[in-house]
């Protein structure tokens, strides 16, 4: 923020700082945020600033970077003020490869420290930045950015004309270990199946109503289907219902793996080319679903002999006198797993005090927060990601 405040002392009389601050904001409006900056001797990372324009209301501003707010620490995010104008800003030192979702939440009501948390629940999508993100249970949409060096997304658009496309439908599957019926999203390739006997792999995926319902997964499986990057499979993602439920039956539950395994892999062998070997069979999810696929795969190997977790919750922890196992489950181990943290799990905090920060990511630096000077480069493009709808089966 030096140069507008260089330049709004420049101005002097206060009708020419105002016309200083409107040009500032048009030059943001016409790039977008975040506003994204080369940093002198460190090709690696980037400056990342983002923005609020605030208001005479506005009495503190904290921003929401998925995997780098420490949520024990909220007071970290507030964005600073720019004394005598309506901005609002935080930057960010990150790795050049970094794409990541965030969400703002303006106060006008003066929030004290402990109640940011529920400050955080009120976080919107920036306003100046169009690329958008669906977030859980349909609320509104948080925000999108990516830096130069991301990896690239192939397949994040449907198919060209003519390709072949995958089906996506939702079926009614009963439940006795849960007590009820749950919705199941169930992706079928748009290829045949290459398997033994014409079956295809499983993969039995956690919270589809996030990835079918709202992120457009069946788009990366055709594609990667197409391109024989992975063989033709079958997709069976159960709907996680709501928040409440969310967390009463995912995570180290035993009724839960019950179900993924004694009830919603036959109820689907019975109805489609899906294989039962193990051995092709995969549990994956993210984040409290990751942790429930590591549990399945830990404790009904016999039905999951590989596992893909993607920012565990291994801060969760079971109630008491809860079985670790299902009853009758076999002790052994599943044949593969993968565990993926990436570079800033765990590592929520923007201080260099804080203890579970990790000090390197792949040999470069772990994000920090710090005031910088508006960046004078444009934040790069990303493809906004849409809901979709599908028929009930």
């Amino acid at each position: 923020m030096r140069r507008l405040t260089a330049e709004r002392a420049a101005a002097g009389s206060a009708e020419a700082r105002a016309a200083v601050l409107d040009r500032f904001w048009d030059e943001v409006k016409a790039r977008g945020t975040p506003l994204v900056e080369p940093l002198d001797a460190d090709p690696d990372h980037r400056g990342v600033t983002f923005l609020w324009r605030g208001d005479t209301a506005t009495r503190q501003v904290l921003l929401m970077v998925n995997r780098l707010m420490d949520r024990s620490d909220l007071p970290a995010g507030l964005m600073r003020h720019l004394p005598g104008t309506d901005v609002w800003h935080l930057t960010y030192r990150l790795r050049g490869d970094h794409r990541g979702s965030y969400r703002i939440a303006p106060d006008t009501e003066g929030r004290a420290p402990d109640d940011l948390g529920a400050l955080a629940a009120t976080g919107v999508g920036d306003p100046l930045n169009p690329r958008t993100i669906a977030t859980r249970w349909h609320g509104p949409p948080g925000s999108v950015f990516e830096l130069p060096h991301a990896p690239a997304r192939p397949w994040t658009h449907p198919a060209g004309s003519g390709a072949p496309r995958g089906t996506v439908r939702r079926h009614q599957v009963a439940s006795a270990a849960l007590g009820a019926e749950r919705e199941v999203w169930v992706y079928e390739p748009p290829v045949p199946a290459t398997g033994p006997g014409g079956r295809t792999d499983t993969l039995v995926l956690l919270d589809g109503d996030m990835w079918f319902g709202q992120l457009n997964l069946e788009d990366a499986l055709d594609g990667l289907v197409a391109d024989g990057l992975i063989p033709p499979l079958t997709v069976l993602a159960p709907h996680t219902v709501d928040n409440a439920t969310r967390a009463r039956e995912l995570g180290g539950h035993p009724e839960y793996v019950t179900f993924l395994a004694e009830e919603l892999l036959p109820w689907a062998a019975g109805r489609l080319p899906v294989g039962t070997d193990p051995a092709r069979t995969v549990v994956a999810g993210q984040s409290l679903g990751g942790l429930t696929a590591l549990y399945a795969g830990h404790t009904a190997p016999n039905r999951f002999g590989n596992v893909l977790a993607q920012s565990p919750s291994m801060w969760w922890r079971p109630r008491a006198n809860r079985p670790r196992r299902p009853p009758g489950s076999p002790a052994a181990t599943p044949k593969a797993h993968r565990a993926d943290c990436g570079c800033t799990w765990m590592s929520g905090c923007t201080s260099g005090a804080c203890s579970n920060r990790p000090a390197t990511c792949a040999g470069r630096s772990a994000p920090t927060a710090t005031p910088s000077p508006a960046p004078t480069s444009t934040a790069a493009t990303t493809t906004p990601v849409g809901p979709s709808a599908w028929p009930r089966a």
